[in-house]
């Protein structure tokens, strides 16, 4: 139920319990006017029942003060009775506007999918054995064109920063979806060096070459190229310079071992990316060695240190019954060619070497 004063000129709203309020509080008199919407007319204050006991007063009270004011008494004396003011019509109360509804909450956009790792396939694109979808991104290298690289001498003179740990972690998320691939290009390169080395001075000669296929397979991979099981015998594009540069380290950690044995393994480490050199920037051997050797000494104590955390991750591998090697050895290929990358940049002859 609705009820309406007329206060200022105006013709205002109010609720049951504010009136209430505002008689107890002497701000509603008795006499005054109230309109109640439900009668649709105005009351004396003290005639709406709702009101009756808000001054503390009983009904015929109410009703006698109401229906005869003092103001009566006075127009009597005057002859005439006034006649009473006409209480102000109601005014219509426009409705408050509904409040607009909450804008639905929008999903949050989909972060984009990481692009696919490149595939691994044997023969051809079309088969493949636990690679994935080829990446998109190819590098320069798969023209067969070669990079601009930097200078040894610049590499040097600026040793590179890295985490091992880091790269470690990084060659496995490589190796992960392409472990079929890097495990048959383990097995088939070690087959091929075994019966090389049943030769006389077999092993020494096709070692090199074999062992740089898996060079290639890894490049590509880390690259983003296409992986064929072919890959693996792409050292032997360049087999006489291989050859040569891993009969001059052969002869070397020979000759470094008999040495008290430290010179040896210092020689066999610091020359050990000659072969990629050779293979990527082709480069001559002996130039191959010097660089290797160069950058080496100016990364040594990181190296090393890589060259540790590798040997423990192979020793865990053959304490795994030996079965794990096969898992820890491709995956240090990996992660060896990544330093590679990170030390040398890569030139791309190893896409198409000749």
């Amino acid at each position: 139920m609705a009820f309406y004063l007329h206060r200022d000129g105006q013709t205002v709203p109010f609720e049951l319990e504010t009136l209430r309020t505002m008689a107890r509080q002497g701000e509603l008199r008795q006499d005054e006017y109230i309109y109640v919407e439900a009668k649709g007319e105005w009351i004396g204050a003290a005639l709406v029942p709702e009101m009756s006991n808000a001054w503390n007063i009983e009904e015929s009270e109410a009703t006698v003060a109401m229906e005869i004011p003092p103001e009566f008494f006075a127009g009597l004396d005057a002859g005439a009775a006034p006649a009473p003011e006409p209480a102000p019509a109601p005014v219509a109360i426009p409705r408050a506007p509904e409040p607009a509804p909450a804008p639905r909450p929008q999903p949050a956009p989909r972060a984009p999918e990481p692009a696919p790792a490149p595939r691994a396939s044997f023969g051809g694109p079309a088969n493949d054995f636990g690679g994935a979808a080829p990446s998109s991104g190819k590098s320069s290298a798969q023209g067969g064109g070669r990079a601009k690289v930097r200078s040894y001498e610049e590499i040097a003179a600026q040793p590179t920063q890295f985490d091992a740990i880091e790269l470690i972690k990084e060659a496995w998320g490589i190796s992960k979806p392409n472990l079929g691939m890097l495990i048959l290009s383990f097995l088939v390169v070690g087959l091929v060096s075994g019966i090389a080395s049943v030769i006389p001075l077999g092993g020494l000669i096709v070692g090199v070459p074999v062992a740089v296929g898996l060079t290639v397979v890894s490049l590509r991979l880390i690259e983003g190229q296409d992986v064929a099981i072919g890959n693996v015998f792409d050292g032997f594009k360049r087999f006489v310079p291989l050859m040569i540069c891993g009969l001059i380290i052969g002869i070397g950690t020979v000759i470094g071992t008999l040495l008290l044995i430290l010179p040896g393994m210092y020689f066999a480490m610091a020359s050990g990316y000659a072969p990629q050199l050779v293979l990527d920037r082709g480069e001559e051997p002996m130039d191959a060695i010097k660089g290797s050797m160069k950058v080496f000494n100016a990364n040594f104590v990181s190296l090393l240190v890589f060259a540790i955390l590798l040997g423990l991750l192979n020793f865990v591998g053959v304490l795994a019954c030996g079965i794990g090697i096969l898992i820890t050895a491709p995956v240090s290929i990996v992660a060896m060619n990544l330093m590679y990358k990170r030390l040398f940049g890569v030139a791309g002859g190893y896409a198409n070497p000749g």
